[in-house]
């Protein structure tokens, strides 16, 4: 006999479903999905109550104690899987199969995020029309967050709320697609979704002071504002400025001193020798803690030499290294091979992640470290050529006569050095003003003393436009170290590149006979076969 009251058990199961159906779709309890869910376990309740005494008969049978074991046994299986569910959640790991790790934020990014100290927002002006740009600035956006809970972000439609629009026009023309990442006062603007961009952000929004970069110029040295020529360094210095670096060229032959707001001196490359009282001031500037990045071409004397081999245990040789490294045959050069890769490097902060990484010089000269340096002084070894490499002494021949062979007696054997990183501790600059204060409390002559940084490269061309995206991340490594920025120390992200799928004339045939007619013509033999055996079977 047919229980009537089924109708309401039916009936308010499939409400509740609906109910918790629309509530999962619209991710909120409103009235769409309460009026099913309640009515639905109204219903439930109708059809207990109706039939209390059958089912209080059926669930003390043993059919019904079986039953509940199971369902205790469901349950206990299903707090398990919540129980992992919340453990990942809060302790999630990420795996990105992808050849050039298209889901992976690179070392910057995250090193960027993990030292935030201030909460950051970041604003998306998304365009409805490109709904693609916005989901891929949501996954960015997501990443940011995993990494980072000061990162907050939001989107905003300009045709639905135009008021915080405008709020981005003052003194900015306002672009759909961009985006403006804000901390405290300071506003970045970013156009696209671009990891690089969003990392550059956040460096200058968060970084306290800004830091100088002054380029030593009227010396033949490469041009900092030269973007268009192999031999200009326009890039390193675009680079610098989007890591919110400020940059200026300096003069120096007029002046006693390097400014006081001098963060890091560069002298790429210089053709003729430093005057006398360049070369004092700059040894003043070292000697209080200044920071010096020196790219030294061969047959070329910047008036240093002396300098970073008395105070400093740097040893600039008269050589060109020469190499038959077959890593080296990529740059179309056979014989005598002067654009070389690093074999090697030492280790130093510089250098981190830089191992997997080639970096390129070209016309390098080595240097050679102090086996005793100074008192007080550090020499690092950052990079090495080959052990086939040897340093040619004849360099004038070498160029003249396009001629040169190893000769041990006078040409300095591989592995050679060419690039050095030195720090000291400097000498603290004391006022008239502190010297009294140091009388009255003696503790005041006991700060801490600065440190004094350098990095000296056999090579000014490894900085050039020619080869600074090949040595974009170590260069910058660099810097941030002679800055004292070392958390900034790190790979960049990398451009997106595609990842096309080449397939000769064989797999293609494959890949659309396999899915389109085997597989298909296999489900319907199989079931020819089911409907005959069962047939037969009568």
């Amino acid at each position: 006999m047919i229980n009537k009251t089924n109708f309401f058990l039916v009936i308010g199961i499939i409400l509740a479903l609906v109910g918790l159906f629309v509530w999962a779709i619209r991710s909120v309890l409103d009235s769409w999905s309460i009026a099913p869910l309640a009515l639905g376990v109204i219903l439930i309740l109708i059809y207990v109550f109706m039939n209390f005494n059958m089912l209080v008969a059926k669930l003390s049978g043993r059919s019904a104690k079986a039953g509940f074991n199971s369902a205790v046994m469901v349950i206990i299986t299903l707090a398990i899987i919540c129980f992992l569910q919340v453990l990942l959640t809060r302790h999630s790991a990420r795996f990105d199969m992808t050849r050039s790790g298209k889901y992976t934020l690179a070392d910057q990014t995250i090193q960027v995020l993990k030292n935030l100290k201030q909460p950051v927002t970041i604003t998306y002006l998304w365009n409805p029309e490109l709904f693609g740009d916005r989901q891929k600035a949501e996954d960015l956006f997501k990443e940011f967050r995993h990494y980072s809970d000061k990162v907050e972000y939001r989107f905003v439609d300009p045709v639905k709320d135009p008021v915080e629009v405008d709020r981005f026009a003052i003194g900015d023309t306002v672009t759909l697609n961009s985006s403006f990442v804000e901390c405290g006062a300071k506003r970045e603007k970013v156009t696209g979704v671009d990891e690089g961009a969003f990392t550059n952000a956040l460096i200058k929004v968060t970084r306290e002071q800004s830091k100088k970069v002054y380029f030593l110029t009227k010396h033949g040295e490469k041009a900092s504002d030269d973007t268009t020529t192999r031999g200009g360094i326009g890039f390193l210095k675009r680079a610098l400025e989007q890591e919110a670096y400020e940059t200026a060229d300096l003069e120096l032959t007029g002046l006693t001193e390097v400014p006081t707001d001098c963060t890091l001196l560069v002298i790429a490359g210089p053709q003729t020798s430093l005057f006398e009282n360049e070369v004092a001031a700059i040894e003043d500037y070292l000697r209080y803690g200044g920071s010096l990045l020196l790219f030294q071409d061969p047959r070329r004397e910047s008036g240093l030499e002396a300098l970073l081999r008395d105070s400093y245990g740097v040893w600039i040789q008269d050589d060109i290294i020469l190499d038959n490294d077959p890593l080296s045959a990529v740059f179309g050069q056979t014989q005598l091979v002067l654009t070389i890769g690093a074999a090697s490097y030492g280790s130093h902060e510089t250098t981190k992640g830089i191992e997997r990484v080639m970096t390129v010089y070209s016309q390098v000269r080595s240097l050679q470290k102090d086996p005793n340096p100074p008192k007080g002084v550090r020499v690092t070894e950052l990079v090495k050529s080959s052990n086939d490499s040897f340093g040619e002494t004849e360099v004038d021949r070498l160029f003249n006569e396009k001629m040169a062979a190893n000769d041990p007696a006078k040409d300095h054997q591989g592995p050679l050095t060419m690039a050095v990183a030195v720090d000291w501790d400097a000498e603290a600059r004391i006022s008239d003003a502190t010297q009294e204060e140091s009388a009255k409390e003696p503790d005041v002559s006991r700060e801490k003393k600065p440190q004094g940084r350098m990095i000296v490269f056999g090579d000014s061309d490894c900085a050039s436009n020619q080869f600074f995206q090949t040595n974009k991340d170590f260069l910058l490594n660099c810097v941030n170290w002679l800055s004292q920025e070392e958390d900034l120390i790190s790979i960049r992200p990398k451009e997106e590149m595609g990842q096309p799928i080449f397939m000769n004339a064989l797999q293609q045939r494959i890949i659309f006979w396999v899915p389109v007619v085997i597989l298909p013509l296999l489900v319907l033999l199989v079931g020819v076969m089911v409907y005959m055996t069962r047939r037969a079977r009568g």
